[in-house]
């Protein structure tokens, strides 16, 4: 699994500025149309995606772009429009992860080998 930003927003800014949603309104997760026939996944579909850490849902985008080993979601994502807690809950990959140790020496970031 990897992660991308969304073209039209700058990292987690912008999701409550409605001409972007309309361009944008929800998360993606893309995924090879061969791999997503193998688990079930037809394109519009919505999707748990899910580590040991926890789990989050976002909407299936089939591309034959990515190698069939591979999904790209989309990260800092966030739903202004939404209460509390469930504003980033729902679809944000930090929900994936944690801060807990062991992190990387060199980036400081979360060791990603552990999911």
């Amino acid at each position: 699994m990897t992660s991308k930003k969304a073209d039209v927003y700058r990292h987690s800014g912008g999701r409550q500025i409605k001409t972007l949603r309309n361009i944008r309104p929800e998360p993606v997760i893309r995924i090879h149309p061969e791999t997503a026939a193998n688990l079930g996944i037809q394109e519009g579909d919505m999707v748990y995606i899910a580590t040991k850490r926890g789990r989050i849902e976002q909407r299936a985008e089939l591309s034959n772009a990515l190698d069939k080993r591979v999904v790209q979601v989309d990260y800092a994502w966030w739903f202004p429009e939404k209460k509390g807690l469930k504003r980033w809950q729902q679809s944000n990959t930090n929900m994936l992860t944690d801060d807990e140790s062991p992190f990387s020496r060199e980036m400081g970031s979360p060791n990603m080998t552990n999911m």
